[in-house]
């Protein structure tokens, strides 16, 4: 599969906002919608304890969400220097929402260290 022009160059926007932050970033997808299967009930705590190892402390981590409570992380955020897709929003102005999901899956490819849900893509 090979991204329009418009979501590829969207997606760079975002991936050199974030590695302008500290050189790189770490990613995870966390499915919460209603696509949500069971496997993939995992608290912010487990997720936080499933990663820290390859994580580093206050490391700068891309969360590719369709959770819309954000507080939902907060245990990852005591830890870590969380960021969202919303957080780009300037740079976004004019983009079609209906394609935010191929987004988050560019941006997160480009991470560092990436951890996905079970059936992520």
């Amino acid at each position: 599969i090979r991204y329009t022009d418009e979501i590829q160059c969207a997606a760079a926007r975002i991936v050199a906002a974030l590695r302008d932050r500290d050189g790189h970033f770490d990613a995870f997808h966390v499915r919460r919608g209603e696509f949500q299967y069971k496997r993939t009930c995992v608290s912010a705590r487990e997720m936080h304890e499933i990663s820290k190892d390859e994580i580093p402390a206050n490391a700068t981590v891309y969360i590719a969400t369709d959770e819309r409570n954000k507080r939902f992380f907060g245990d990852m955020a005591e830890h870590y220097n969380l960021v969202y897709l919303d957080d780009f929003a300037h740079l976004l102005e004019g983009f079609n929402t209906n394609l935010y999901g191929m987004l988050d899956q560019l941006v997160a490819s480009q991470s560092r260290t990436f951890f996905g849900c079970w059936f992520s893509t």
